[in-house]
């Protein structure tokens, strides 16, 4: 019986692997090895090794198993590449969530790290690719000299679909274009906090608006709520202008279009405290929905 289970020639180990079940790799070692000469070297056509599929599962126990295994020799495929350069430690930065506690254990197993794919990428790529912080901040721990591409002065760190350069030390490189473009509409997106934070600190505006012609804050006020919603909400009150308007619908008519009152009395209460409430705007906004009560009962709490 064939213990190859897909087009590609996955091993019934390479399936284990990536999925991270430790004892179940334990158990059909056990078998296996009993019944023939075990090499844990097995590749598939891409020649992966079980090493890559371990190492992109995020599970300690198996790629341990695995590299501590007598059955296991460190070959080209694992410490170099499989059909497109890629190392286990490239599988490991792979995939999204992965932590550096696999990339710890590669390093000190002497899986090479200053590895380039055929397209001229490194780990970082992958581990900023993914968004995966922790491996991002334990690669330029060990690698501060790291050639981040072939030309050695930057590295791309793809957040959603938009490309960012950035130097050796972390610095955005950017011109008046570059911080023209919607990188923090991304971050808002996302709610990821502490991305919008950096991307302010560096220059980007908080008023520079999308294709669609909104602003990060209007951007905000027409999704979702979601986790984080609250403190991106309130990271971009101060940093926007709350006068614009965009197809001459202002924010507080968009949250209203929007249903999105979570936003609307936060954005009113700010504007109340900082002495820009228009209330005639209110009273505009009044009439034009007198069919949402529940809107109405929101804006006459901040009518004089």
């Amino acid at each position: 019986m064939s213990l190859r289970l897909s087009n590609i020639g996955n091993h019934i180990l390479h399936i284990v692997c990536k999925n991270g079940w430790n004892d179940m790799l334990l158990k059909i070692i056990d078998i296996l090895s009993a019944k023939s000469n075990l090499s844990l070297n097995i590749t598939n056509s891409k020649q992966e090794s079980l090493l890559h599929f371990a190492a992109y599962s995020n599970s300690l126990d198996v790629v341990e198993t695995i590299l501590h295994s007598k059955y296991f020799r460190k070959s080209k495929y694992d410490q170099d590449n499989n059909t497109n350069n890629l190392n286990a430690a490239h599988y490991a930065c792979k995939r999204k969530n992965n932590n550096s506690d696999i990339l710890k254990l590669l390093y000190t197993n002497g899986i090479n790290f200053d590895q380039l794919t055929k397209n001229g990428k490194n780990i970082l790529h992958y581990a900023c690719k993914s968004c995966n912080k922790d491996q991002i901040e334990y690669i330029l721990s060990i690698r501060e000299n790291m050639v981040f591409t072939k030309d050695g002065n930057v590295f791309i760190i793809i957040y959603g679909k938009t490309p960012l350069e950035y130097d050796k030390d972390g610095n955005i490189l950017m011109d008046d274009k570059m911080k023209s473009k919607p990188f923090l509409h991304d971050a808002v997106k996302k709610r990821n906090l502490s991305f919008a934070q950096y991307l302010i600190k560096n220059g980007f505006s908080g008023n520079n608006r999308d294709i669609n012609g909104n602003t990060p804050i209007m951007e905000l006020c027409k999704s979702c709520l979601g986790c984080g919603y609250t403190n991106i909400l309130n990271f971009l009150l101060p940093i926007s202008d709350l006068s614009l308007k965009n197809n001459d619908k202002s924010i507080i008519e968009m949250c209203a279009d929007a249903k999105n009152y979570s936003a609307l009395e936060p954005i009113l209460q700010y504007e109340q405290n900082n002495d820009i409430l228009d209330v005639n705007q209110i009273n505009n906004i009044i009439q034009s929905y007198s069919d949402n009560p529940q809107l109405i009962t929101i804006l006459t709490k901040f009518l004089p």
